[in-house]
């Protein structure tokens, strides 16, 4: 799924990562291990603001812009977002071709596993659960509130709930992934002095052997992630937009409806997230303050 840009350069120094915005929800504060608690103080709230990238997805889409379209207008609407799909898909295909060729076996399981989170449907999205068709039918009851000439079928609904829904996951991976990408440049604290240390876990998936260049292999590694996840999301963004453009009534008030609903159920998965960033701050934190030991004890000696 993830398809990888083919390029080492940085990731636009990660300015696209803050826009990529994600559903909010209570940071906690006590998933750090007691071993470090009285002595990992993060500088200037560093790690507060990574986690409080989970902000709420891009609600800004132009709902019902299609103003007494003809028929011809529709149909030609259309055939240009199905080409624009297609040509996509077929982009990203060829990505994913091109990156397969040069990774281990360590990335491809990575990406296998980030890939199943996206494209799975989980069981809180399909028709058997209950609870998911109630609240399809309450948006269904609010958009015919404000339009009772349109005739909405719940099936469409549902196609945009799980577009939703992998856009929630995408973004929660593509803040991780910048946090990854931050430690490796020696970003994740600001002082005078730039410190990069990669997370273990961007270690222990390439197990780098040529120590000179790791710094590089480490950096492309995690700049082809995100531009992958970039991709992907922009994706899910367009055939969000082409779906709910195509429901007369569909309101920020039904999204929110649908937002809610997922943001329940997905809640594991971003506490794990949430607990995965807290160690990438607290491990650097740790291994910055080593690296200051050593160069002090070393400065002694000279």
């Amino acid at each position: 799924m993830l398809q990888m840009l083919n390029q080492s350069a940085e990731h636009d120094e990660y300015s696209t990562a803050q826009s990529h915005s994600l559903p909010a929800y209570a940071t906690r504060h006590d998933t750090l291990l007691s071993l470090g608690r009285q002595h990992y103080v993060p500088v200037n709230n560093e790690r507060t603001n990574d986690l409080q990238q989970f902000d709420k997805i891009d609600t800004d889409l132009p709902w019902n812009y299609k103003i007494l379209e003809t028929d011809d207008e529709k149909e030609d609407d259309n055939n240009h977002n199905q080409e624009i799909q297609e040509l996509n898909e077929l982009i990203l295909s060829q990505q994913l071709r091109e990156l397969s060729t040069n990774t281990t076996h360590n990335e491809e399981v990575l990406m296998k596993d980030m890939k199943i989170e996206i494209e799975k449907i989980p069981n809180f999205l399909t028709k058997h659960d209950n609870s998911f068709k109630q609240m399809l039918y309450q948006a269904q009851l609010l958009i015919k509130s404000t339009n009772t000439a349109t005739a909405i079928d719940i099936k469409q609904l549902r196609e945009i709930a799980i577009i939703i829904y992998k856009i929630m996951i995408i973004q929660t991976y593509h803040v991780l992934w910048t946090v990854y990408l931050k430690s490796g440049r020696g970003e994740l604290i600001i002082s005078s002095e730039t410190v990069p240390i990669w997370p273990k876990d961007i270690i222990s998936f390439l197990k780098v052997n040529n120590t000179t260049n790791s710094h590089e292999i480490y950096l492309n590694f995690v700049n082809q992630h995100l531009h992958a996840l970039d991709s992907q999301l922009n994706i899910c963004k367009t055939e969000l937009n082409t779906k709910v453009n195509n429901i007369c009534g569909y309101s920020i008030m039904v999204q929110k409806i649908i937002e809610t609903y997922i943001e329940k159920h997905i809640q594991s998965f971003r506490s794990k997230t949430e607990h995965q960033i807290e160690l990438i701050h607290y491990d650097y934190h740790i291994r910055k303050l080593k690296l200051e030991y050593i160069q002090h004890n070393s400065n002694q000696y000279q």
